[in-house]
């Protein structure tokens, strides 16, 4: 049913970030998850390098605002 629905995710994400932005200042896991799910779907359609770009941008929020344990900071760098 979802299958190859990446554009319509990637969609979802950015526009997710953008409302984030607006009502959460400073660093925050929830901008770190959704940069994070924008990286995902940029991997899948083939967009690697901007997909590294995001996925950078949450590490450094994710290395700022959570231990060094996090399972979210070791799925970040999983997918680097």
């Amino acid at each position: 049913m979802y299958k190859n629905k990446y554009e319509p995710a990637l969609d979802i994400y950015r526009r997710t970030l953008d409302n984030q932005l607006k009502l959460i200042h400073g660093d925050h896991r929830d901008i770190a998850a959704s940069l994070s799910g924008i990286s995902w779907a940029l991997g899948y359609i083939g967009h690697t390098e901007e997909a590294l770009e995001y996925s950078m941008q949450s590490l450094a929020i994710q290395q700022r605002c959570t231990p060094s344990y996090h399972p979210m900071l070791a799925h970040t760098l999983r997918a680097i």
